[in-house]
């Protein structure tokens, strides 16, 4: 799970994840508290929704994070 990978690899600079049904926005709260986080590819991923944004926004990547693709997330 993305949980399991956050807490095992906490220097996670680029994270794509493309086309990802199941991705939402309990994934975005997860990747949030990536402190080196400078790439995010969630292209395609329909479930994310403004909140995802926002733990996005308010966690500790917000730092770092300067590449968010949001291409085709229709919430």
């Amino acid at each position: 799970s993305i949980r399991v990978l956050v807490k095992n690899c906490v220097d996670l600079r680029y994270v794509a994840l493309t086309d990802c049904e199941k991705i939402g926005d309990g994934t975005l709260k997860c990747l949030a508290g990536l402190k080196n986080l400078t790439i995010l590819n969630l292209a395609d991923c329909i479930r994310i929704s403004d909140t995802g944004i926002k733990y996005l926004s308010d966690g500790i990547c917000a730092n770092k994070l300067r590449e968010l693709n949001l291409s085709n997330c229709l919430r």
